[in-house]
């Protein structure tokens, strides 16, 4: 039975990784609608939100599951309960990727040419790392790795700030640049989100492998 319980629980960290890869692929997709958008494009996006829905209802399933299994031990108990919790924030990162998709539809060609796309993209690729290292954490039992994750929020928020201060700078020389401005706003924030997610996902590993979570900051 226990070998069994192991089997099954592994199975979970199997799906939940491939859950990550697909946030992560959706970000990478969502951003590239920016440079060049495309119906068919977007119709991968929307295929890629389907199967991380899909996926967590998969997940789901293999938990509650797991949950009415034999007595399973206190640091059993955490690793279920710490992927349904997971699971929930990965789908909200999916559906933030295909919002930044709908968002790209609309921005004028060449606006990844700008100063705030490139910081936009730079953004991207952290708050994707992040995701990719918050899902690493939980299927290596990886304290150290989960704690950068947190850390790295900060980079990611940095990003926000430093792109809404060019977006404001931007607008002020140029009104008619404000619907662009407010649009790359738009897709900031959403990684923003994604940011704090990948920081929930942190938390959840951290409650895994102790027992608790970061305690709140003053």
């Amino acid at each position: 039975m226990r070998n069994k319980f192991e089997q099954e629980l592994e199975a979970v960290k199997v799906n939940l990784a491939k859950m990550g890869a697909m946030c992560e692929n959706g970000i990478d997709m969502a951003i590239s609608m920016i440079a060049k958008p495309s119906t068919a494009l977007e119709a991968a996006i929307s295929e890629t939100e389907q199967e991380i829905d899909d996926m967590e209802s998969q997940i789901e399933s293999q938990c509650l599951k797991l949950f009415m299994r034999e007595q399973p031990v206190a640091s059993d108990l955490r690793a279920v309960s710490a992927a349904m919790r997971m699971i929930s924030d990965l789908e909200r990162i999916g559906d933030h990727a295909e919002d930044i998709a709908e968002v790209a539809k609309y921005l004028a060609p060449g606006v990844q040419n700008n100063r705030s796309m490139r910081e936009i993209e730079e953004m991207s690729r952290a708050a994707s790392e992040m995701v990719r290292n918050a899902v690493k954490a939980y299927v290596e039992r990886d304290l150290e790795l989960s704690d950068s994750v947190r850390k790295a929020d900060d980079v990611v928020d940095s990003y926000f700030a430093s792109i809404k201060n060019d977006i404001a700078e931007d607008i002020s020389k140029n009104v008619e640049s404000a619907q662009q401005g407010l649009d790359s706003l738009m897709v900031a924030k959403y990684l923003e989100r994604i940011g704090d997610h990948s920081v929930n996902l942190a938390e959840w590993v951290r409650f895994m492998i102790t027992g608790s979570r970061y305690e709140k900051e003053e």
